[in-house]
Order: C-alpha cells, then structure tokens, then sequence
C-alpha cells in the first residue's frame, strides 16, 4: 500500500506520467490482493518513481507556471498509457478499484450492502452545504386529483454526489418498483472520486450512471454487450451523465468511442459537459472536420495515436457520396461515413461505447417495411450489427412514442432469446393489442430490470397558461375567403372527377370503374393534406400581431423569451424565388430568339449550330443562378400560402382540365387565389415586427432569408452554415444581447435557453410562447424542454397561444392523446407527460366519448330534436333565432365541406370520414369562422355532457382495461398485500404478486340517478325483483346505448343488470350471451317491480348493500372479490408462466403473436398503478411452482463473464447434453406410472402439472427449464381435454380413464393439440441468460406460452 501511494503521488505531481509508471498502475488495478502484486518489481517501480519525483523537483519555475496554465494532458485522474492497447471483442472485468481514485461501489451505497430493491435499510437522512435531506413530495394530479408524480432532489439508494440542483419526479407507479442490486462487491465507477465529493454529478445522476455501466457489464444472449436507455427528461443532465460514461469506458482502457447527436450546434454543449466533470482533456471531435479514408493519427482534433471521442449527427452518419448512395460502386470508408466510423471503432472487435444522443432522431426502423423505415433508423442499427461489443447507451426525453418507435433499441433485449417474443414485428404486434396497459408494462420490465431512468425536471414554480386570440374583422373576411375558396376548389375536382369518369366509361367501358376510384382515392388524400396544412399555416400566420404583443409585455416585465414554432416555410420561399427565375429566363430567351430571328439567315454561315446551342445553354444556367439567388423584383416578403396553393393546381387540376371551360374555371381560381391577399409567413412577419436580425436571435434551419431594408427587399445568407450560425445565435440570447430567440423544429433538441446561473450568462426569467404545436407529442416536449433544465435562476412560464376558432383544436387534440402514448412507453404511466403541457390534456377527445359526441351531434341535425345543452349562439337577438335554424345551416355547410349525412354512393367516402371526430375537426376549417365556432362548441358541448353525465353517475369508461371499472361502473380498489415471487438471479429484477380487494357493489343513490338519465321509454327498462338463492333480490335493467341499426330495434337492444352485490352484469349467471329483452321478459325470476313497490325495492336494495359489505371478501353473499395481479418483470418470466396464467396452452400451434391478458389498477388512496397480469388463485401454486423451477435453473447456471467464451465452452461441454422438452408419449407413460401403483389407479392428492413434473425431474426426464415446464404442462392438459385421464369425482383427484369395451370397430385415438412454436432458445450455462442452453427461459411459446 505505501508503495502505490508513493506511486499514485508521483503519477498525480508529473507534468506526463512515464509510460513505465503508467503501464504498472494500470497493471495493479487488474491484480486481486492475494497476487501481491505479482509480476511487478517493486525495486525498479519505486526506482522509477524516485526518478520521477527529482525530475518534477529539477523544473523550473517558468515550466511550472506554464503547466499550471495549460493543465498536464494525463493526471491520476486521466490514466492513458501512451500506445493504444489491443482491441478485445469484450474486455474481462475489472477485479479491483484504485482506492482513493476511482468510486468504490461500498461508497457510492454507504458500505453496508443497501439493496437497490428498496427493502433494506433508507438512505440516513444527512446534512450538507444545501441544508438537511428533503423528504420526497408529491406533485401532479390524475383525473381523481390523486397525485401521481413523486419529486425528490436525492436518490434513494447513492449515498455519494450532492443533491440535483432542481427538484426532480418520477410516476408514483415506477418508484415503487425493486430495482436490482448496486452490490458493495461490483467493480468501481472509474471516474475520480472528486467528482462525487466536489457535487458535480447529483446523487440521482450517480444512480443512473451506476446503472447504466451495471447494464453495460452484462451480455445479451446473441453475445452482444447489452446497452441501457437513458430517457431522463429534457434538461436533467443527461450530458453530463453521457460524458461521465464516456470518461469510465476511457478509463477501462477503450480509447475509441462515438457521440451521435442530433444537430452539429450540439458539440460545444458537449465539449461544456466534459468541461464541467473536469474531463475536458478527453480528445473529442467532430467527424464533419475528418475527410472521408480511414481516419489517421491526429484528425480533427484526436490524439497522436487517432483514439478520442467521435462527435457525429445523425444527418452525418447516413451520409455518403453518390456512388455509394446509388450503389453503383462497393460502400467503403472513402464513400460513407457509416463504413468509415465503424472501421475506426474496430468492427466486431471494438469494445468502447457509442451514444444514441436524442435518440428519437431513429425512432423510424424495424424490420417491418411497411412501418416506413428511416435511412437513420437503419443505419443505427446497422453500426449496432457490425459492433456487437460496443456499449449502447440511448439517451433522449422522447425516445418513443409508440412501440414501433423502440425498433432500433437492440440492445434492451426486449425481444429474443429469453424472451417471450422471437423478434421485434411480435413484440410490436402484441404491444400493438394490449394497448397503453401494455406500453406501460414494457416500461416498468424495463426499470425493473435496470435498463432504465425515466426521472423528470420537477414543473414545481412554472406555469402553462392557454391564451385565445379572437379574430379581428380583417382577419375574419380573409380566413372568409380562404374557406369560400377552398369550397369552391373542392367542388370544381368533385366536377373535374365526374367528368373524367364518365369519359373513361365511355371510351373503356365499366372495367375502369376500379382503376378511376383508386385515382379520386389518391386525389382526394392529396387535396386533404393540402388543406390541411394551408388552414393550420393561415390560422398560424394569424397571430403575428398579437404574438408581437405579448413578446412586447414580457419584455417590459424583464423576461427572455423564446418564441417556439415547427416551420420556417423555407421550402416554399425556395420554389417561389425558384419559379420567378425560370419565368425571367424563359422571358429573356423568348426576347433573344424574336432580336435573333431577324439576322438568322446571315448569322448561320458564320456560327455553326453547336455554338449557338452551347452559348444559349450557357445563358440560360447564368440567369437562373442570378434569379434563384436575388430577390429582383420582389416588393415584400412571399406568400407561401400562395405558392401552396398554385402548386396545387398545377399538379392536381391542370391535368385533368379538359377543354376551354375548365381553362376558364381554373383560371377564376387563380384570380380569386391573387385577390385574397394572404400573408406572408410568419418567420419572416414576426422577425421584422420584433426589431429585425439584429435584435432577435433565429434559431433554425434557414441558410439564408428576405430582410426589408430602405433599398428594399434582400435575400441575406445567414452564414457559412445554418449550424454554426445557430451557435452564435444562441449565445447571443444566453448571454444577453439579444433578448428574443424564435427556434423552429431544427433548435427543438439539446440546446440549452434556461435562465443559467453560471457567471457570464443572463439569468433574467424565460418566457416560452409557442405558436405552432407539432404533430408529434416527443417534438412538443423537446420544444418545451429548451428553457426548463437543471440548475436554472428562474422556473421558466410557458403559453399557448391559440386562436378562438375550433378547427384549431384538431392539432392540440392529437398532441394531447399523443401525450397519453409517450407517458406510457416511457414512463410506465399515461398520464406521466401531462404535468409537461399543462392544460392540453383538456383537448383530448379522440376517445369514445368524443365519437358519441360526435354521432349524437350528427342525430339532432337529421332529426332536429331538442338540443341537451344550452348554447349561446341560439336564441333571441342572437346569430341563429333558434335551434332548427341553426340545423339546416349547418346541414348546407357540412355539406359544402363534403359531410353528406346520408349518401348511397358506393364510392364516396365521405360518410365514412366524417364518422372520425378528425376528419370533421379537419373539414370544419374550411367553414367560415362562426358556423365553424359554432358546430366544434356543439360537439364539445355534447362531449362534456356525456363525460359529465357517466361521472355523476360512477359509470365513466376511458375505455381501458381496468378493474376500476366494470361496464362502466367505477370500482373501489384496495391493496391488501404485495408478494415477491420471482427474483432474477442476474438481473435482480423482481416478479410480485399482488393481491387487492375489489369493491363491486352498486349503492342505492347511484341506481336512482341512473335511472332517472338512462331509463328512456325502451321496453324492459326499469326495476326488477329476482327471485335468486331463494330470496327477492332488487335490480336495475338499463339498455345499453344503440349503434347502427340496433339502436332502432329495440328487440335487438342489450342490458345491464345491476344489483347491490354484483354491481353490472352483462349476461344472466349460467348464460352465454349478452342480456336481452327477451331473456328479461322470459326469465321465470324477472318480474317487473311497480310502483307501488318502489319503497320496499329501495329499503330492500339498501339493507343488501350493507349486509354484502359487512362480509368478507371471497364469501358468497359478499360484494367484495379478491383479485391477484401478477406485477414487475414480466416479460422476463413470461416463457414460463404465460400458459398458467392464461389458464392453459391455449396459443394457437403456428405460434402466432397472441395477445397479453393485461390489466391495470389504479389503488384507492394512492396515485399508483398497478400493472400486469390476472391470474387465477386457484392456479397460484402452478404460477409459484414454475416460478422455482425457472428460478432453481438460473441459479445453477454460472453468471459467466462477459465475453468468456472459452469459460462457456468448458462449462457446456462439462455439462454435457441437455435435457429436451417431454413428448406427449413420455408425459402419458410417467402419469399412467404413477397411477398404477394407487388405490383404484386414481391418486386423491394429485397436485395438477407441477406434480408429474417434478416427477420427470426426479427420474432425469426433464428439467427445470422454462421448456420443459410448459411442455409438462401442455401435454397434461391434453391427455385431460381427450380423457385418457380423467377427474376423480368429488376428491377433484385424477384416474385413469377406464377404457370402454370394444364393438368390434377401431375407433383411432384422439391427436392432441402440438405444442406452440416456441421462442430460439433458453437461458442456459454457456447461453448467458435466455441463451440456449440447458434450464433455459427462452423454451416457452412465442407468446402464450
């Protein structure tokens, strides 16, 4: 020990550590204590560094003060030997940490052995320089006003790092979940101690950055070195946490690592992450500086022997030259940028780590081609498949959104060996059906299995106001004019369409018909989409004044703020000032061939031909080079919604225009489209309204742009590169000179707007004022996430400025639902996102309450019956005298808009569209903007009323899979104990069972108000007595709401039949069907009650409701069930456990993606939600029994180093052949020995499939891999469904069956069911987990099991 100490002290004082003294360093750190340091000289070592140590004392003063300027490139903090080691597919493991230089795992989790499950000893509460340790809070809301979001500043289970300097959060639901063990025995986090000490990770940082190295040690079952998902939300510091892995990796000796990002602007953030952990030595460059070749020593900014950090954009990464683009040359390291990072890394060799920064840049892949892969997605995986020992770490706030967004995770090993899903397409496929419960059952696997972090930046001090901007009346007539003119275009295709139909009928006959529907079918679509963008593009360019407004006042307040929109209409101002030169050549060609046509027969003899072409070719590049790039003749900033909709015409209409009449219609068109006066774009509008470039900061995309000047108007190039010109922009606004910065969609990710509290930059507050919302929820909390990050002055406010017409409402009800989906995949809670776009879950209507909305909305125009809900557009002195005159106004304006609310065309699908709450938000803005307000104010209306109505009621149904909810009716839902059946001897992830008690009961209060809104004149309605168990029991029959045709025949009409014990009933106890009037009327136990009863009905259905809640849950006259709920890790055990959980084999033998039996509770008196599965109690001892055999299989198999394969080998081969699933014969020859040998072969205690089971176990016919326990349990169902053994009666013991005498026929026995297809493979010695070895997980059926 005093021999390194003398050492560690000559490495820390050198200027440059020796190479001698460096190499046994790092040779010390690889040897266990018992070696004594073997293979070292301790003579020569202590020589050297005596040596050293008068060197250092020799320097003189200048050096010193030079190197105190310029810090020594490596210190005992940056240990680099001086030549590059050998590249290993994986490096083995390090056994011991440099004590006082690296983080021991006993100090990151206080030496005493605290689990990360959470179950041992809490974390002592402490002081330190920020004052005592803060309690956890509880913040956000669900729908019931519980709070579902836990906020907190330290981790639970780190004691090192101080806390995080702003609060953080995380779903109640996912705190709550064990996570595996930080043991005191793991090998160190090789980053300096100082770090922890001086706070410059957080202690939550700490967390993940244990975790994710924890993940990184491990191997996938394809021998891949797993990769971790870091999808902490926007500003928690997720660069620091990247560049602290980055430092470990370089620390274990991999020099050669690669940073993807999202944008170029991104690497100085990146160069202040490492600046800011005291790693900015690390040799970082960017791979854009680099031509293309194998990369050399020295490039770009690497050190002398080309090892460093590549930073690279994902732009950059698919990047190539054309042959390897085309593909008409082999793709090699002098064509792309994929071949040339991969090369550097080392191929199959490299063993450093590679970040997916803003990894939903690659959301877009699969394998699934009609799914629409990205070129990005792809070539991230790509570099994943070539370089199967680097390190994955993928990092992004909104890494998915859906479950096809996580095809290019490959390295969560959500999917494959091991796994119930074989490969991604299944996965997806079965996510796809269990809906949000599923999503949300992915992320809490995830978590549990320690290959995520889903904190949040707590909201706590911020503020989301919704602003509307009412119209004013210029604004009005021009959007008036708009919807007249989009009326009118859709009414002249409609013509153009008609007539070309019936022309082909007459030249071709009716075989076109097909082919002519399929064309209006992609015209159609096309004229949707345009109007779609345009209204959302006019609607948007309507709110420069005000927006200019509301910047003016924060201002004046002494706010920065940031305007955040998603389009620049670049692309558009490109095509105009495109058009404009191709007009101006063909006019000047036009000029020189009339002045030319006149000399021509004297000019030929002297210009041959080809000179006079080569010379008019020559011209004509020049002027559209001039014209393309000079604003000549423009009097004001473009019009792109005039271009828009010119480009239109020119594409869609003029094609099909036949004759001089549609000339003449189209030409109107155009007329009317010039008369309109549209306004310019809004970039360019609000950029000259808020004081010009020169004081507002442009943050986009643009490489160039129109400025009005006195001379008029220029087109101004931004700079060399929108990137670097966006890095000066930004720190322009940071720091202060420009206190406005508008961002679009291109400096919506990574960039840093806070109110920074470091010396040099502004920390007045921020004000964030979105205009235009993305279609995407992960965009929109990207955009949301520039000004709220960690260690900010001041909370940022945030506002939505909107107008007051309806049909903007469709694009926050799409970020709304959208928001649902992103909580669910990554946060394991829906309603996880919500706290981050404030008031916009309010537009959330896509759901069944909005269709009901909707198709009621469509009932009162046909019938114009009376409306249920007052609205202020109707009445006296008001726009519409009463209710019919509004009905048949807005009947004519549907109708304008291609909404026939009756239609018998075969072909028009405008009935069907307009059945979606989207499609009638899109086509409501081509209305005018009263009728418009005033039909999406009916729909909303009757909306609230339905959703208003069923919560009075306690029916209220979001449509989800919960046992809060039965047919609508809500439930009371109560935790009554939490069991750990499962824990992973690897991964430490836990499988629990726990139990709740439902409260199924229907109060009396309740029935009458139900009756009282939902008893219409229908026959059966009304209460009931029901002659059951010998007693008059109380019940309310109510039909169910119609659809379609049954809602007119009442005979055709479904029940429910509520009770105080049961609560509603779909069908009668022992029928088959949905309850109907008829089974009302026949059951022999219905009878009416009349009025004259009604009191006796009321006291008897109150003394039942009190009698069944007095007792205990599972008793038969009890109202309240006990359900199980099989929670955690799931996916991990599913090859095992689906079958018992479903209640058998029932997959279908293609093993073709089935369905999880999800389901979701949400716990009274708690914001948790508990996710998973139900299982049945009776089959809990067959869930337990599996969940011991997987677990007595896994603890045998040797957790085998990463990259040991000759450890695997010598492991298998001693192991020798493993065991295969039973046979059918074999299951039946072991069940018939067995019962043989008892009373009446029959065995009274038999104890199901687990019993013959063990059996084989016991005499070597199987084991306890996850095959072989659903194959037992497979074939023993199915020699019980054939009856070749049957049920003892009365004991429920099993016989065998006695076998029928014969008549003389051969009557073949019955085949049984094959097994499900099942999974590649099993987790077994020499496999790694779920590889395919023997006592594997990976046996079981694709999917059930």
């Amino acid at each position: 020990a005093a021999k390194r100490r003398r050492v560690e002290a000559a490495v820390a004082a050198a200027p440059l550590a020796r190479p001698r003294v460096q190499a046994a360093v790092a040779r010390q750190d690889d040897v266990p204590p018992e070696d004594d340091f073997a293979g070292l000289e301790p003579t020569s070592l202590e020589d050297e560094a005596a040596d050293l140590l008068e060197a250092v004392a020799a320097t003189s003063a200048k050096r010193r003060r030079a190197d105190a300027a310029a810090k020594p490139r490596f210190s005992a903090q940056l240990i680099a030997p001086q030549q590059r080691p050998p590249v290993e597919p994986l490096p083995a493991p390090v056994h011991k940490p440099v004590e006082g230089v690296w983080i021991s795992m006993a100090e990151l989790i206080g030496g005493c052995g605290v689990a990360a499950s959470g179950k041992g000893k809490e974390v002592d509460e402490e002081e330190d320089e920020e004052g005592p340790h803060e309690p956890a809070a509880r913040e956000g809301q669900d729908a019931g006003g519980e709070a579902t979001l836990a906020a907190f500043r330290r981790s639970r289970f780190v004691r090192l790092g101080g806390p995080h300097p702003d609060w953080m959060t995380e779903p109640v639901a996912i705190a709550r979940i064990a996570l595996p063990d930080l043991r005191p025995s793991d090998p160190p986090l090789r980053i300096p101690r100082s770090v922890a000490e001086k706070g410059l990770l957080s202690s939550p940082q700490l967390e993940t950055v244990a975790y994710a190295v924890r993940r990184f040690r491990s191997q996938l079952p394809g021998g891949a070195r797993a990769g971790y998902y870091l999808g902490d939300g926007t500003g928690c510091g997720k660069g620091r946490m990247i560049a602290a892995c980055f430092w470990h990796f370089w620390n274990e000796g991999h020099r050669r690592q690669v940073w993807l990002s999202a944008s170029a602007d991104l690497l100085e953030d990146a160069r202040r992450d490492f600046r800011d952990l005291g790693a900015e030595r690390l040799p970082l460059a960017a791979l854009g500086s680099i031509p293309y070749g194998s990369i050399r020593a020295s490039a770009g900014g690497l050190d002398s022997q080309g090892n460093g950090i590549l930073f690279a954009t994902y732009h950059m990464l698919v990047s190539a030259k054309s042959q390897a683009r085309q593909r008409t040359a082999p793709v090699t390291v002098d064509n792309s940028r994929l071949a040339q990072m991969i090369e550097w890394l080392g191929g199959r060799k490299a063993a450093g780590l590679v970040t997916f920064d803003e990894a939903h840049k690659a959301k877009n892949t699969g394998s699934f081609e009609a799914l629409g892969a990205s070129k990005t997605g792809l070539a991230v995986v790509e570099l994943q498949q070539s370089c199967p020992g680097i390190g994955c770490l993928y990092a992004s706030a909104t890494g998915a959104t859906e479950i096809k967004h996580l095809g290019y995770m490959e390295r969560l090993g959500l999917h494959g060996p091991g796994r119930p899903h074989r490969d991604f397409d299944e996965l997806r496929l079965a996510v796809e059906k269990g809906g949000l419960a599923a999503m949300e059952l992915v992320a809490i696997t995830m978590r549990s299995e320690g290959m995520l972090s889903c904190r949040a930046l707590s909201f706590r001090g911020t503020s989301f106001n919704m602003r509307v901007m009412p119209l004013e009346l210029e604004q009005v007539a021009m959007y008036t004019a708009a919807a007249d003119l989009w009326q009118r275009m859709l009414r002249v295709l409609g013509e153009m369409q008609n007539a070309e139909k019936k022309h082909a009928r007459q030249m071709y006959g009716k075989k076109t018909e097909m082919k002519i529907h399929v064309d209006v079918s992609f015209q159609m679509r096309y004229f949707w989409a345009a109007q779609q963008s345009f209204f959302k593009q006019l609607l948007i360019s309507l709110k420069v004044e005000k927006a200019a407004q509301i910047v003016e006042d924060a201002l004046v307040r002494g706010e920065q703020v940031v305007v955040s929109m998603w389009s620049t209409g670049q692309a558009l101002s490109e095509a105009f000032l495109q058009q404009q030169s191709t007009k101006k050549e063909a006019a000047e060609a036009a000029k020189a061939a009339k002045g030319a046509a006149a000399a021509a027969a004297a000019a030929a003899a002297a210009t041959p031909a080809a000179a006079r072409g080569v010379g008019s070719s020559a011209s004509s590049a020049k002027v559209n080079r001039a014209g393309a790039d000079s604003a000549e003749g423009l009097t004001g900033f473009i019009c792109g919604l005039e271009v828009m909709v010119g480009r239109m015409l020119d594409k869609l209409y003029e094609p099909m225009a036949r004759g001089p009449k549609d000339a003449t219609v189209l030409k109107g068109l155009r007329h009317e489209l010039k008369a309109a006066k549209f306004p310019a774009s809004l970039m360019d509008l609000l950029l000259e309204r808020l004081g010009g470039p020169s004081k507002v900061a442009e943050l986009s995309g643009r490489t160039r742009r129109l400025v009005s000047t006195t001379a008029g108007m220029q087109l101004q190039e931004r700079g060399e590169g929108a990137d670097s010109v966006n890095i000066v922009e930004q720190r322009a606004f940071q720091e202060g000179r420009k206190r406005v910065a508008i961002i679009t969609e291109a400096a919506s990710a990574g960039i840093s707007l806070h109110s920074e509290r470091r010396t040099g930059f502004s920390p007045a507050p921020r004000y964030m004022l979105t205009l235009e919302l993305p279609w995407e929820a992960d965009k929109a909390v990207q955009q949301l996430g520039r000004v709220h990050r960690s260690n900010q002055a001041h909370p940022p406010r945030f506002g939505v400025l909107l107008t007051e017409l309806g049909g903007e409402c469709r694009f926050a009800s799409s970020v709304a639902r959208r928001m649902r989906l992103l909580g669910a995949m990554t946060r394991g809670d829906r309603s996880a996102a919500a706290d981050v776009t404030g008031g916009l879950e309010g537009f959330d209507m896509q759901n069944m309450y909005g269709k009901r909305a909707l198709d009621y909305f469509y009932k009162v125009l046909r019938t114009h019956e009376d409306f249920p809900v007052e609205m202020n557009f109707v009445g006296r002195k008001r726009k519409f005298a009463n209710w019919d005159n509004f009905y048949f106004a807005a009947e004519q304006a549907l109708y304008s808009v291609g909404i026939k609310l009756t239609t018998d065309e075969r072909f028009d699908d405008s009935l069907k569209e307009s059945k979606t709450l989207n499609a009638f938000l899109n086509r409501i803005m081509m209305i005018e903007p009263t009728m418009q307000n005033a039909m999406f104010d009916c729909v909303q209306g009757l909306y609230g009323h339905e959703v208003r109505v069923d919560q009075e009621l306690g029916v209220y149904d979001d449509g989800l899979e919960t046992l809060n909810s039965n047919c609508g009716q809500s439930l009371h839902v109560e935790e009554v104990s939490r069991e750990v059946l499962f824990t992973d001897p690897e991964t430490r992830a836990e499988t629990t069972c726990v139990r709740v008690k439902v409260d199924r009961g229907f109060a009396w209060d309740s029935a009458e108000k139900l009756c009282e809104l939902r008893c219409e004149e229908v026959r059966g309605d009304g209460f009931y007595f029901w002659k059951r168990d010998g007693h008059d029991t109380p019940a309310l029959a109510v039909a169910c709401p119609g659809t379609g045709k049954d809602a007119e025949d009442e005979d055709k009409r479904r029940f429910l039949l509520y009770t105080p014990r049961d609560g509603a009933l779909k069908k009668l106890p022992g029928a088959t069907k949905r309850l109907t009037y008829e089974d009302l009327h026949d059951h022999g136990g219905l009878r009416p009650a009349k009025a004259a009863e009604l009191p006796a009905l009321q006291r008897a259905w109150r003394a039942q409701f009190e009698f069944a809640g007095s007792m205990p849950a599972g008793a038969a006259e009890s109202r309240f069930v006990e359900e199980h709920i099989l929670s955690g890790s799931i996916l991990n055990v599913w090859g095992a456990v689906g079958s018992v959980v479903k209640g058998g084999s029932s997959s279908s033998s293609s093993g073709g993606p089935d369905r999880i039996p999800l389901i979701r509770a949400r716990l009274a008196g708690s914001a948790e939600a508990v996710v998973g599965v139900r299982v049945d109690p009776a089959r809990l001892p067959e869930v337990r029994y599996a969940l011991g055999a997987l677990l007595e299989s896994r603890a045998a198999a040797p957790l085998l180093a990463v990259g040991d394969a000759a450890a695997a080998a010598a492991v298998a081969a001693a192991e020798g052949p493993k065991v295969e699933a039973p046979t059918y014969e074999e299951v039946m020859e072991c069940m018939e020995e067995h019962l043989k040998d008892r009373p009446g072969q029959c065995d009274e205690d038999w104890k199901g499939w687990a019993q013959v089971h063990a059996h084989m176990v016991s005499r070597g016919l199987a084991d306890n891999a996850a095959e072989c326990v659903v194959a037992v349990q497979h074939w023993v169902e199915e020699l019980l469904r054939l009856k070749v053994f049957e049920r003892a009666e009365g004991s429920g013991g099993v016989k065998i069956r006695e076998k029928p005498k014969g008549c003389g026929w051969y009557v073949p026995p019955p085949k049984p069911k094959p097994l499900p297809k099942k999974a590649r493979g099993g987790r077994g010695r020499g496999g790694g987990r779920g590889g395919t070895g023997r006592g594997g997980s990976g046996g079981a059926a694709a999917l059930g099991g």
